[in-house]
């Protein structure tokens, strides 16, 4: 490396910059020592200078048309310092450019390929929005972008232009307003480098509408929102809709009141509050997450959504008998979270009765209180589902040996008129944080039938199986101790057919 001649120039730059700050530091101290001196030997023209010594703007006018003693070294010395900046600006931007060269001859990759195959690359950098959200991502994963643009100049150029990296928006904005124009101006910065692609925006301000305007400038483009603003903001959030805005996702938390008619999205999460108090376009949205609803809400979204297809909900209360029983044609996939199960199942088949024309496809239920028997009436009532997913965050969660059990007694649907279960179930998931009250994976492979007759166009379609059991905290949780030679065996056989299996 000591033989490379970019590298010993790079070095002799680095050395002499030092030098050259020095000797800019020499001179300014040297100005302000010779500035007391001339202030306490020689008359100090009262054009120049105040009583303090401190200079004037105006020009020395001296009465015979020269300039005094200090006014003339000092703008001798200014001229030194002048002309120290300009060579130390010159090196800098040397050492700037031979460090870009070096980077290049030293970076394997990035620097040697076409920059649209560099981009793709950055572009795996980029974070997943989760469901929570944009404001949900993990600060250092939404700077990427700006942790890239600051390794060396050429990624610096990559990274800015690429607009796939600025198409996802976080700002955030403290109450105390802290900073708030240092994020406005960056907030600006990174939309103004996300082309003309859509934009997933996150906004979490507090009555600030600069940040407001900022948003409403981009409306055209609005893909995703996600917004934690307060009521008096939220009214403001309509741009120009001379185009109609492709706004697909809208996320709202707690937020009561005037809702801007013209947005009109197809996915809407509400973190909180009540639907009744948002003015919108109900009959367009396809996809509602309700996080800590009542009932009657619930009910009320399916009657306003006709073409609801994916509805995700989280209940603070129980269903009442006396509830209306809504009939919906369009629902196919169904989330309960956790709380919906505090109550009785039977009330949860009020909510799940509904006609069959299109059947529900997938289900997704976090249970808490409902044992085996429960969930296995209920599952009775839906034969068209095709993904089933029971997940439950309690650690003593009911065994599943009971659904699996009729599962494998189930798995080929040629049998009696009438005792089909899932006749059309491709996928299924279980899931609880401990292995308590038993689990036997000899019951795993079951459910999948005869090993003979995998290819048998009457058994039950399942592909994809599921299984997550955490590690007790009082046993020694060893795989080996629980699955036996045996069920090994007919796992491999299974997967050498093509099924899938996660555990």
């Amino acid at each position: 490396m000591s033989g490379n001649p970019l590298f010993s120039y790079l070095t002799g730059l680095t050395r002499l910059i030092p030098t050259l700050c020095f000797k800019l530091f020499t001179i300014n101290s040297q100005v302000s020592s010779m500035l007391l001196d001339f202030q306490r030997e020689l008359p100090i023209c009262t054009f120049c200078t105040d009583s303090h010594g401190h200079k004037h703007d105006v020009p020395c006018p001296m009465t015979t048309g020269e300039l005094c003693a200090p006014c003339t070294k000092l703008k001798q010395l200014e001229a030194q310092i002048q002309e120290t900046k300009k060579a130390l600006d010159n090196l800098l931007e040397q050492h700037r450019e031979t460090r870009s060269h070096s980077n290049r001859a030293h970076d394997p990759i990035i620097h040697r390929l076409p920059m649209e195959i560099a981009s793709l690359i950055f572009q795996f950098c980029l974070p997943v929005i989760p469901p929570d959200g944009i404001l949900a991502i993990p600060y250092r994963e939404m700077a990427s972008p700006l942790i890239l643009g600051a390794v060396c100049r050429y990624w610096r150029n990559v990274a800015w232009a690429t607009p796939q990296l600025w198409s996802v928006v976080p700002i955030s904005v403290s109450r105390s307003r802290r900073n708030a124009r240092v994020i406005l101006d960056l907030a600006r910065e990174w939309l103004g480098r996300s082309g003309r692609l859509p934009l997933s925006i996150g906004l979490y301000a507090d009555d600030d509408l600069k940040f407001c305007e900022l948003v409403n400038e981009y409306s055209t483009r609005w893909h995703m929102l996600d917004l934690h603003v307060s009521l008096s903001m939220f009214s403001h959030f309509q741009g120009s809709w001379e185009k109609s805005s492709p706004l697909q996702s809208l996320h709202l938390s707690a937020l009561y009141g005037y809702y801007p008619p013209d947005l009109i999205p197809q996915e809407l999460v509400l973190r909180g509050g009540s639907p009744k108090a948002i003015e919108i376009e109900w009959s367009r949205l396809t996809s509602i997450t309700l996080t800590r609803a009542i009932p009657g809400d619930c009910l009320d979204i399916l009657k306003l959504c006709p073409q609801l297809k994916h509805y995700k909900i989280e209940l603070n209360e129980p269903f009442a008998p006396e509830d209306d029983i809504v009939i919906h044609n369009q629902l196919e996939h169904l989330e309960l979270e956790e709380n919906c199960f505090n109550f009785p199942s039977q009330q949860i088949s009020y909510f799940l009765t509904r006609s069959s024309s299109p059947p529900l496809k997938q289900l997704s239920i976090d249970f808490v209180n409902m044992d085996q028997e429960a969930v296995i009436s209920l599952l009775r009532t839906l034969s068209s589902l095709e993904r089933l997913k029971i997940q439950s965050n309690k650690d003593r969660a009911p065994s599943p040996d009971a659904l699996l059990r009729l599962l494998a007694a189930t798995s080929s649907t040629d049998g009696p008129p009438g005792q089909d279960f899932l006749p059309i179930l491709r996928y299924f998931s279980y899931s609880r944080p401990s292995s308590y009250t038993g689990f036997s994976w000899s019951l795993v492979t079951n459910i999948f039938g005869r090993l003979s007759s995998l290819q048998d166009p009457h058994r039950r379609p399942l592909e994809e199986v599921n299984l997550s059991f955490g590690k007790d905290h009082y046993e020694k949780w060893e795989p080996r101790s629980y699955i036996n030679q045996k069920s090994l065996s007919r796992f491999f056989t299974l997967l050498n057919h093509g099924r899938k299996l996660y555990f």
